[in-house]
């Protein structure tokens, strides 16, 4: 007999988001764990919706200037949470491609114009249980990895309104001082350390 389970969810893409519920198959979504999950269910109004659970990949995007010089941006879903550039993978995307992509989206920057590079590690940690409604039910850690940009100068970034409250520019150290994530801290220690690929 299958395990039916009540979970309320937001589906969120970049210019919507939308409360939805649904019953979902905890057993049947089990194996599925390390892919993207799409379920037609139906939003509050009755009408079909779509819920897209993110993969639980993501990369790590940490640009800076040659003096390093460390861009954050400023979380809308949680003021004062200060991070560097971030996002999911979505499918059939490289990881390069999803690192330009989430640049794009989330400073209005094309990374593909500077100087882009994987740093040649990732981090695996455990999912902040704020944001796992994101994920299929049971996944509970994301990899991350991790990618530098560099830029010539402090530019002027757009941050997306949705995701983004704003953006400084900091010396490295205050930079990993102020990110609310380790991992990101970590990645921005390591970049004033020398400690990346040249």
């Amino acid at each position: 007999m299958p395990l039916w389970t009540p979970w309320r969810y937001w589906a969120e893409e970049k210019n919507a988001a939308f409360a939805c519920r649904g019953l979902f198959d905890l057993q049947y979504l089990s194996f599925l764990q390390c892919a993207e999950i799409t379920l037609r269910i139906l939003a509050p109004d009755n009408r079909p919706a779509i819920l897209v659970f993110k993969i639980p990949i993501s990369v790590l995007v940490v640009i800076h200037t040659p003096e390093r010089q460390v861009l954050l941006l400023e979380r809308a879903d949680h003021p004062g949470w200060w991070q560097s550039v971030t996002g999911s993978q979505n499918p059939g995307e490289s990881l390069v491609e999803t690192a330009v992509r989430e640049v794009r989206e989330e400073t209005g920057l094309d990374a593909l114009a500077y100087r882009l590079s994987d740093w040649g590690y990732s981090n695996r940690y455990e999912i902040y249980d704020c944001y796992r409604h994101r994920y299929p039910p049971g996944v509970t850690h994301n990899t991350e990895h991790v990618f530098g940009l560099e830029v010539p100068s402090t530019l002027p970034v757009t941050p997306a309104p949705r995701e983004h409250l704003g953006y400084q520019w900091l010396p490295a150290e205050a930079a990993a001082q102020k990110c609310f994530s380790s991992s990101n801290a970590e990645a921005i220690r390591k970049l004033a350390k020398g400690e990346i690929p040249g």
